[in-house]
């Protein structure tokens, strides 16, 4: 339910404005925004075919006006020495790489070949794959976990799929 929690956020963040903008204002725009990010969740989790394109343009605005709103109070935080709005300015920068790493899931072939997929579609794995992500480009692979070896490499990054001790 992640984009309930972005919507939290934002209200956290716009806060601010119901002394500029007014009490009711506010509440009916954060109401009507509530309506939207439900309507937009339970789409996206029915895997209905426009709100994939609409989750990333979603999560495209929030990373950015996480980015933005951070930028701003970083320099309001220098300026006015506030250790504790600069802490917040790191969390929301930390939520915008977040929301930038979980489009990229969402653009990924795999992700969206499974989301366009129906029930009655032939199965995508074998009997005996598993999906799994390469440890350093974050890459969805179908592997079998018996045959992994410790030399397997990633076809996207060709980096190790299997860590040992040794290798971190």
């Amino acid at each position: 339910m992640a984009p309930l929690a972005d919507w939290i956020i934002l209200c956290l963040i716009a806060g601010p404005l119901i002394t500029t903008i007014g009490q009711y204002l506010f509440a009916t725009i954060s109401i009507l925004t509530l309506f939207f990010v439900i309507y937009l969740t339970q789409g996206f989790r029915a895997k209905k075919k426009r709100f994939l394109n609409t989750m990333i343009v979603f999560n495209h605005v929030i990373m950015r006006t996480y980015m933005i709103v951070a930028v701003f109070w970083t320099i309001i935080a220098i300026s006015g020495s506030s250790i504790p709005l600069l802490i917040q300015c790191l969390m929301l920068a930390l939520m915008s790489f977040v929301k930038k790493r979980e489009n990229r899931r969402i653009r990924h072939p795999s992700f969206t070949s499974w989301y366009f997929s129906n029930e009655e579609s032939e199965k995508i794995l074998s009997e005996d794959e598993v999906y799994a992500t390469c440890p350093d480009c974050d890459s969805l692979l179908a592997v079998i976990p018996s045959k992994l070896q410790l030399t397997d490499r990633c076809p996207n990054c060709d980096g190790l799929l299997v860590k040992t001790p040794e290798a971190i």
